[in-house]
């Protein structure tokens, strides 16, 4: 990345895909080389990521050298240019369309607004074609940070890149120093820090989802930290406004907050912050909302998120079998999620609701294993 920039003087013409050496691949030979090596690059780096987190006693004294191997790190990712999504170019576009042309993103796609104003704006060039007909697909709140952050862009998408990168790398750099102030555990920052995915997307290809880890450790935060319900409710509000999935965290936040109440009482608060949770949203989207239109980016980002998981399935059966299954998943995790979320509400106290939730979530169980200080 760094040899291209210093060659090309811009990523404007970087070809998003994996490639050898800056080239396409030509030929059957040359997609295999570049798979090999993403897998065996990855494969190595993980290997180094569980080599870190196994003997972090002895690799490290202090947080501090944590805190710089960790940064050290995110910068290497950091220069990388997105090479395997472009979602970050939507971002910008999107967010350039609301902040330069005054136009709602959630009504007007960036082709629409093409073609009214007659440009061949570059902050619109490189979406890909996938999304250049939709329109925002996220939350308004995200699209209000897009526009943010490119109208300090001057229209450059160089410029618009690097703002999103650097912000970025600051939250992934603050969401390690809460997750520290969460647990005040060393091994707990190194598993989140350090992590491959995600320092490639957040970092390297500059997904969103940071934006809604950082809200949602903040959430914890005050949950946890200074047993503030209604602050952390708001936090998972704003990631929600960001990207809707969030939401599936929200009873796991508000139910362990309330562990420790009478079932009753936990039913009348829950109806309390369920309302004060939907006010947050409801005021966020205002800055956007004409009509209920607006919502129809929730299906359509769902339908993008099924439609490539089930691919490969797709790929050795038919379309009706692979809506089968689809369907089916979508039903088990619907009741699963319920038998959960019902199962947190009849607890009666915190230690058999720190044991359901270990129970339950399989990181949680290999966390505690790793952890043995």
């Amino acid at each position: 990345s760094i040899i291209y920039i210093i060659k090309n003087k811009t990523i404007y013409k970087f070809y998003y895909v994996w490639t050898w050496l800056f080239r396409r691949p030509q030929n059957f030979a040359e997609n295999i080389i570049n798979a090999f090596l993403f897998t065996m690059i990855f494969s190595i780096i993980f290997l180094l990521y569980i080599c870190i987190i196994k003997n972090y006693k002895k690799m490290f004294n202090n947080k501090k050298q944590i805190m710089t191997l960790i940064i050290l790190v995110s910068i290497i990712f950091t220069l990388i240019i997105p090479y395997t999504s472009t979602d970050v170019y939507s971002y910008i576009a999107n967010g350039w369309s609301n902040s330069k042309y005054q136009e709602n993103p959630y009504y007007k796609s960036v082709e629409q607004i093409e073609k009214e104003y007659q440009v061949n704006d570059i902050m619109f060039n490189k979406v890909a074609r996938c999304w250049r007909n939709e329109t925002v697909v996220y939350g308004p709140f995200w699209t209000f940070i897009c526009k943010i952050l490119t109208s300090l862009s001057f229209g450059n998408i160089d410029i618009a890149l690097f703002i999103f990168k650097m912000v970025n790398l600051f939250l992934h750099i603050l969401n390690c120093i809460v997750i520290w102030k969460i647990t005040k555990r060393k091994n707990f920052v190194l598993l989140y820090g350090l992590n491959p995915f995600i320092l490639f997307e957040a970092l390297a290809n500059v997904h969103n989802d940071i934006f809604i880890i950082f809200f949602l450790l903040i959430a914890i935060y005050f949950a946890i930290n200074k047993k503030n319900i209604f602050i952390a409710i708001a936090f998972i509000a704003l990631a929600t406004a960001i990207k809707y999935l969030a939401i599936l965290a929200l009873p796991f936040i508000l139910l362990y907050c309330l562990r420790d109440k009478k079932i009753s009482l936990k039913i009348g608060y829950c109806i309390l912050y369920g309302i004060e949770f939907l006010l947050i949203l409801f005021l966020i989207y205002l800055l956007y909302i004409k009509d209920i239109s607006i919502l129809s980016g929730l299906f359509i980002q769902q339908n993008k998120y099924n439609r490539s998981i089930m691919l490969i399935i797709n790929n050795f059966t038919n379309a009706n079998i692979t809506n089968i299954i689809k369907n089916s998943i979508f039903i088990a995790f619907i009741i699963y999620y319920a038998y959960i979320s019902i199962k947190m509400l009849l607890i009666k106290n915190s230690k058999l609701f720190s044991t359901f939730i270990r129970k339950y979530n399989l990181m949680g169980s290999s966390t505690v294993e790793i952890d043995s200080d």
